[in-house]
């Protein structure tokens, strides 16, 4: 039993070093990124002003007084993180920055709020996402919690290890997120998603080929399911034979919250779902301009709400808007029965107070929700946008 337990866990290990990018690799990259018209001129930003959920101290990946591209890319839900590759304090970067013509920029020559910006790029839609992510993992995070190497392995191997990071708005709690956003004129003729707040599937909760839902616990997952199927998506398939076995796993859904393009429109939806194990084949989309108040899914398990839109044309653009979204998560019962309450979204930009709204969001999960901006699902014309300075604070 110790052999197996040693090689679950190189097993695992070997998966997860694939997602990340080496010290060796980010030095090649580091002479890579800098403008080629310029040559480095290191120089260290001062630091951050704390909040609850900062990473103090934290060092710059890539410092520099010109602007520079961000190749290197995490696995956040996997992956263990250096301290000296956070993004100002509190992000990492995510998806394909690596790929020609998926780009994410530091720039300290485009400060908002006296900060380096970040300008986004996507050509096309033949990759799904670049964006920064705030929920991640730490090794003094997993020291906290007092895991142990074969326990990381096997949250690992659910992709789940995040779970014990910081930057969770947990059920029931109510947030105010502030940012930079930078609307250029081409927005206009894209779409896509630019910010999201998504939901921590639990990944062990389970639907049985005999349609029961059952929670099961993390070690006795890992031991008495994974040593006997994978899941491809959410479809569990026997180790033995890659046989679809009839299971599915909660692998997540729809983001509970998000701002996105569309036909010349800037628009904010947000979602419940009150399903245990998500349905990542029943999805429901509102779009502007004729945009409903809400619409559900043909099970009934999911509901969209539309909370604000409006065309960019009567926006600013080519400069900052000061965004303020201030969020009160939806609680659920522990047991998994369903949501308790409602909650409410509040939208500011530039101070005016855009969209003022409650009802019910969130999803049916163990855990909250966490922060992403940056670009996901463009169109075939790509999606831009430029952002900066996020904080994150917990109202109290």
């Amino acid at each position: 039993m110790k052999l197996i337990s040693i090689v679950f866990i190189l097993t695992a290990l070997t998966m997860t070093s694939s997602c990340q990018t080496s010290d060796g690799d980010l030095v090649v990259r580091q002479n890579e990124n800098l403008d080629p018209n310029t040559d480095p001129d290191p120089d260290s930003d001062p630091d951050p002003e704390p909040t609850s959920e900062f990473r103090i101290p934290c060092v710059d990946p890539l410092s520099s007084s010109n602007p520079y591209r961000i190749l290197y890319n995490f696995h956040a839900q996997r992956d263990i993180i250096p301290i000296s590759k956070i993004i100002d304090c509190n992000m990492i970067p995510i998806g394909a920055p690596y790929a020609e013509g998926f780009e994410i920029w530091r720039d300290p020559q485009m400060l908002y709020n006296d900060k380096p910006s970040y300008r986004f790029k996507m050509i096309d839609d033949s990759r799904k996402r670049v964006e920064l992510h705030n929920l991640f993992v730490t090794q003094e995070d997993l020291d906290e919690a007092g895991l142990t190497e074969e326990e990381i392995a096997g949250h690992m191997a659910t992709a789940t290890l995040y779970h014990f990071g910081k930057g969770e708005a947990k059920k029931g709690e109510t947030w105010s997120y502030e940012y930079g956003l930078y609307l250029p004129e081409v927005l206009k003729e894209m779409k896509g998603i630019i910010t999201q707040w998504h939901g921590m599937p639990d990944q062990t909760t389970i639907v049985t080929p005999e349609n029961d839902t059952m929670y099961i616990p993390h070690d006795e997952f890992v031991k008495d399911y994974l040593s006997k199927m994978y899941f491809d998506g959410q479809i569990g398939h026997n180790k033995s034979d890659d046989a679809i076995n009839g299971y599915l796993v909660d692998e997540g859904g729809n983001p509970p919250l998000s701002l996105q393009v569309k036909d010349g429109y800037l628009y904010l939806i947000c979602r419940i779902d009150r399903a245990r194990v998500h349905n990542s084949n029943e999805r429901i989309h509102i779009y502007p301009p004729d945009m409903p108040e809400s619409a559900s899914s043909p099970l009934g398990t999911k509901t969209v709400y539309g909370i604000w839109s409006q065309h960019m044309d009567e926006l600013p653009t080519e400069e900052w808007i000061d965004m303020k979204i201030v969020v009160k998560w939806s609680n659920f019962a522990e047991d998994g029965s369903g949501v308790l309450d409602e909650g409410s979204v509040k939208l500011y930009m530039n101070g005016e107070l855009k969209a003022d709204w409650t009802g019910y969001i969130g999803n049916n999960d163990e855990h909250g929700t966490y922060f992403k901006y940056g670009l996901y699902v463009p169109g075939p014309n790509g999606l831009e946008v430029r952002v900066g300075d996020f904080r994150q604070i917990k109202v109290e």
